[in-house]
């Protein structure tokens, strides 16, 4: 009669090596990925907050032709945090820092980024957040009032000289994502890459 070996088994899970083995991997993964990630996060932060921007001044002239009035749009900076509100009329009061729609000054036709008036934060805090700290590195003084305004018959700017360029850059000194925002004495915005700055998709060349 032949008796019969149970064949050994091995022991479950990982053995010291094959642990240092997938922990490796993983680093070398991690190393490629990071980089990239941020490297979107940048690009996607200076492109949304390019939006918002456009976004409000078509609204802007959307409402003045609605409204058959003039619409003014204003853009302000405090420290690293910047915004742009709209506003009927003429105004040159509106502050788009401010979060409360009760309070004087309110920019009531807009802002961007928007503020929540139920938030704990600031409005300048809002500002740096819902712009994802994309920095404005110039902005155009409209020809000195600080403010641009929409004509309701025609949907020009009321005076060619407040036609101006704004820059927009990305958060980090990593990375040079810019983008290069036009106001036209039509009442029209484009957006370009500056020269030297680093492509963003969907956008086209200054030069």
């Amino acid at each position: 009669m032949t008796t019969r070996t149970a064949p050994s088994r091995r022991p479950s899970g990982f053995t010291l090596i094959e642990l240092m083995v997938t922990i490796a991997v993983l680093a070398i993964f991690m190393a490629i990925a990071v980089p990239n990630f941020q490297d979107f996060r940048e690009r996607a932060a200076v492109r949304g907050a390019s939006e918002q921007f456009v976004a409000l001044l078509a609204q802007a002239r959307f409402e003045s032709a609605r409204r058959n009035q003039p619409v003014s749009v204003v853009v302000r900076q405090d420290g690293a945090a910047w915004c742009a509100g709209a506003v009927l009329g003429n105004a040159t009061n509106c502050n788009c820092f401010l979060p409360d729609p009760t309070a004087a000054g309110y920019c009531a036709l807009g802002q961007a980024p928007e503020q929540d008036s139920a938030s704990s934060l600031s409005g300048v805090e809002q500002a740096v957040q819902g712009n994802k700290r994309t920095r404005l590195l110039a902005a155009p003084n409209f020809n000195g009032d600080g403010i641009v305004s929409f004509d309701p018959k025609l949907g020009m700017l009321n005076d060619a000289a407040d036609a101006g360029v704004l820059v927009l850059r990305s958060p980090s000194d990593a990375f040079d994502y810019r983008l290069q925002l036009a106001i036209t004495p039509a009442g029209r915005t484009w957006a370009c890459v500056p020269a030297a700055a680093r492509a963003v998709a969907g956008y086209r060349s200054c030069t």
